[in-house]
């Protein structure tokens, strides 16, 4: 009987920690990255973007990012990019994003 209970407790042990993700959680909210930068080239379906606010993510200040979006935005604007995973500081690559607005040089929302 000690044998089934210590059997029952090991393997809830285990279910329990293979439950655990490596996604980051903040309150009951999966977390979510963001950064801020300078459009330079605004192409069909992709941004390249100078960041200019590294917000919560791994890129430095200065790093050129492909971003995928629909957005219709022109060279010279500002956008903020909101992602579900973090990027380091090696964005080689497009970032696919959840989404993509304009901000304005001090990363404030602009009403379109």
């Amino acid at each position: 009987m000690k044998r089934f209970f210590a059997f029952v407790l090991a393997l809830a042990c285990a279910l329990t920690f293979a439950g655990c993700g490596e996604q980051e959680q903040q309150g009951g909210y999966a977390m979510r990255y963001f950064f801020s930068g300078k459009v330079l080239e605004a192409d069909t379906g992709s941004l390249l973007i100078e960041v200019t606010d590294t917000g919560n993510t791994g890129l430095s200040e200065g790093v050129k990012v492909e971003v995928s979006t629909e957005a219709a935005f022109a060279a010279g604007e500002y956008a903020r990019v909101l992602m579900a995973q973090n990027v380091g500081d090696d964005a080689s690559g497009r970032i696919e994003p959840l989404s993509v607005y304009r901000v304005d040089e001090t990363g404030k929302p602009v009403a379109d």
